[in-house]
């Protein structure tokens, strides 16, 4: 793998290029980008405290409130790159770390809202009338939602996108250092560039087939929560922006964004790009907003914690690495008793609350009361078949 070839920058002109007093194409983007960056700010702000003020429903809000935080980590990053043109690669991938977190935080808050509505509380209820189905996309497959295997492969399919998202942004950032990552050079193949997009993009593809695949499975039974916009709101963040960028590199290619005379056309290309995501993230948070309405948990008396409290509850990734670990410990231990292509039988089967770590002894009451993550059995600790009752 080769060293990236010499490109003229602006490490040189860069800090004349902002004292120069002349309003440039350059600066009118970075203005609009400031203006769309402060609007979405002072929306996620205004989400953040409202969720953080009302926190009563913990394991689903904490999912929220991470949700609520990417349009304003994607409009500070994009805002960034404007004052710190150099560093648009590293900006770039800590933005493609976070869209990880928040895929993988829908689908636990997917797994909140159908644990809770059910009316005995065994979550299993959910999943037990479903019959076979054509698969989304692939017609010519189907699938069962009652065989064992079921929930654990949608599971992974997933929670894999946290692991190699922003493992794919680490190793990013050392080629980088490196001088062979080399984004400018698109599709090489000489360059480190091509392959980590390459299995970042599938990675993406299977984790939002996933998510996709559950949520038609189970919208139904949580349709009482709204979940159609909170759906796309998800789907608006991870698709839109890895569409454009591959739009933006396409015209590139194609020579239709020329460098300027301060600027290469790799930076020009990189500076629309940044402001079309400012631009975005006002829609996205005004989105969220709506999506995630705090008015269906201000009929609670009590709140779980405090504002800060909240707030350091929604950053703490512990829930993410028991998740991982639990799922590791079951395909490592538990895979045997899931083999196979036919049904398990009601009595042996296990459970969706079983294989998603979700604690049912709430029952039909804790619809909307709080179900606690750190209290969830490890996958290996569950007995993969149950004893019949005399």
């Amino acid at each position: 793998m080769g060293k990236c070839p010499e490109q003229p920058t602006l490490s040189s002109s860069e800090q004349s290029l902002w004292d120069s007093g002349d309003w440039d194409a350059f600066k009118v983007e970075w203005a609009i980008s400031g203006v769309c960056s402060l609007i979405t700010m002072l929306i996620t702000l205004w989400s953040v405290i409202s969720h953080s003020r009302h926190y009563v429903v913990r394991d689903e809000q904490r999912q929220i409130l991470r949700i609520l935080y990417m349009p304003a980590v994607f409009a500070l990053v994009s805002f960034l790159t404007f004052r710190h043109y150099n560093g648009y690669t590293y900006f770039s991938l800590i933005d493609a770390a976070y869209e990880a977190v928040t895929v993988s935080a829908f689908l636990l808050l997917l797994v909140q809202y159908v644990a809770k509505s059910t009316r005995s509380g065994d979550i299993h209820e959910a999943l037990a009338t479903k019959e076979k189905r054509k698969m989304p996309l692939f017609c010519c497959f189907r699938y069962r939602p009652t065989k064992a295997y079921f929930v654990h492969a949608v599971k992974w399919s997933v929670l894999q996108f946290v692991i190699i998202r922003p493992l794919g942004s680490l190793v990013g950032i050392i080629c980088e250092a490196a001088d062979v990552f080399c984004e400018s050079e698109g599709m090489d193949l000489h360059y480190a560039y091509v392959y980590i997009n390459i299995i970042t993009v599938i990675s993406m593809i299977f984790a939002m087939y996933g998510l996709l695949l559950f949520f038609l499975l189970v919208k139904n039974e949580i349709e009482e929560r709204k979940p159609l916009k909170k759906f796309l709101s998800v789907k608006f963040i991870v698709i839109v922006p890895t569409l454009q960028s591959l739009i933006l590199s396409f015209l590139k290619s194609k020579d239709i964004i020329k460098a300027t005379d301060s600027l290469t056309e790799t930076e020009v290309m990189n500076g629309i790009n940044a402001m079309l995501i400012c631009l975005e993230t006002v829609f996205l948070s005004f989105l969220m907003l709506r999506a995630y309405n705090i008015s269906e948990y201000k009929n609670h008396n009590t709140t779980v914690k405090g504002f800060f409290g909240a707030i350091l509850d929604s950053l703490n990734p512990l829930d993410f690495f028991y998740e991982i670990a639990s799922s590791l410990r079951f395909l490592i231990k538990g895979n045997r008793a899931t083999r196979g292509h036919g049904h398990l039988q009601n009595h042996n089967r296990i459970s969706f609350s079983e294989a998603f770590n979700v604690d049912n002894s709430h029952g039909a009451a804790g619809r909307r009361e709080h179900v606690d993550l750190g209290h969830f059995r490890s996958p290996s600790s569950v007995p993969l078949t149950k004893p019949q009752e005399v």
